[in-house]
């Protein structure tokens, strides 16, 4: 065998630039996954501790992947990383090797989580921590983005951040060569079909505060419904211009919060009926209809009667969901609230805190973002 690998070659595959560095030495900035489930960070811990005969050791079976980087080499990433995250990152944030070189974590983002809870569980400092990474030297910043995306397949990255990362990459390559990146291209790069990249850029065309649905009210209104609500919110958008140009004042509303609040009301809609997904569809695909048969048949102001503005409409909408949920509550607590799980009721508690917190007119604009977003 060794004669023949001698006289015929091998072709190697697997990591070439393998070596300990030192965990502080290893700089994570901002990447496309943006939320890490404990659990799961767990578990995968778990998996690393090994032990035998009483000995404990830690092993990863896959390393983690950073760009291994001169001075030079990562401004120019960091400058490119700043176009594409739309912020800034300065290389005097980095802590270098002991070469001088900047290790900027590429992926491995979970398992350098799981490391730091091993080394916080057994008291070792990180100081003292060396990591096993696939170093690439002088990688580009638009190399290592592509790496990202094809390294998560362990922990997918979820729908919203999968959106949230190709329309950004669009943006990136669009302004970067003056010309917008076709879905094949896009797939190519990626390894992403281009069935996903067309629903992922249809789903960043929705307003941001229904994009926020799929994150907080994922069970109920998943991505996969909301990104079927973007052909309505076009339709919209149409039927608002076709009034206007037909004399309607639209209660003053602008185009955008006409839109966006109607969505609101659709899917407020879908939950109060609890529509499960295939009725959700068909009722996204009626309002659509209805939509089209409104901005054919929009007549003249003085034959319209004016409608209640959108914004009226959305909380009448909100008021009526709210009402459903009141019910659906106590109906689960069979009217005794004894019988609520203390984690819900925890969660409620804290709710309607916040709720008497906002409403306390001494409360400022800085101190309701904080109370909203806690």
């Amino acid at each position: 065998m060794k004669e023949y690998r001698e006289s015929r070659g091998f072709v190697e595959f697997g990591p070439k630039n393998t070596a300990p560095v030192p965990l502080p030495a290893i700089n994570e900035i901002e990447q496309i996954r943006k939320t890490y489930d404990p659990g799961a960070i767990t578990e995968l811990a778990t998996s690393i501790v090994h032990e035998e005969d009483g000995n404990t050791w830690f092993d990863m079976y896959n390393p983690l992947l950073a760009a291994c980087l001169t001075p030079e080499e990562a401004e120019q990433y960091l400058k490119e990383h700043a176009a594409f995250h739309k912020g800034s990152q300065s290389i005097d944030n980095l802590t270098p090797d002991d070469d001088g070189n900047y290790v900027i974590l590429i992926s491995g983002h979970r398992r350098k989580r799981a490391i730091e809870q091993l080394l916080s569980q057994h008291g070792i400092a990180p100081e003292c921590t060396l990591v096993n990474v696939n170093l690439r030297r002088g990688i580009t910043f638009e190399e290592a983005l592509v790496a990202q995306v094809r390294e998560n397949t362990h922990e997918k990255v979820s729908p919203t951040e999968t959106a949230k990362y190709i329309e950004q990459l669009y943006i990136y390559l669009r302004d970067k060569e003056g010309a917008q990146p076709t879905y094949r291209r896009l797939s190519m790069m990626t390894g992403i079909s281009e069935g996903i990249i067309s629903t992922a850029l249809r789903f960043q065309r929705l307003p941001e505060s229904i994009q926020k649905l799929a994150t907080t009210h994922g069970d109920i209104l998943p991505y996969s419904t909301l990104v079927k609500l973007e052909p309505l919110m076009r339709k919209r958008g149409e039927l608002y211009k076709k009034l206007l140009s037909l004399g309607q004042t639209m209660d003053g509303e602008d185009c955008k919060t006409y839109v966006e609040n109607h969505l609101h009301i659709v899917a407020n809609t879908i939950v109060e009926d609890l529509l499960g997904a295939k009725k959700r569809n068909h009722y996204i695909e009626q309002q659509i209809r209805d939509l089209e048969l409104r901005i054919i048949n929009a007549q003249p102001s003085f034959d319209l009667i004016a409608e209640t503005s959108s914004g009226a409409q959305r909380k009448a909408s909100e008021t009526r969901l709210g009402k459903t949920a009141v019910s659906a509550m106590r109906h689960a607590c069979r009217d005794d609230p004894r019988n609520m799980p203390p984690e819900q009721l925890a969660e409620l508690e804290e709710f309607v805190a916040k709720a008497k917190a906002l409403a306390t007119p001494a409360v400022n604009g800085y101190e309701q973002e904080s109370l909203l977003s806690a």
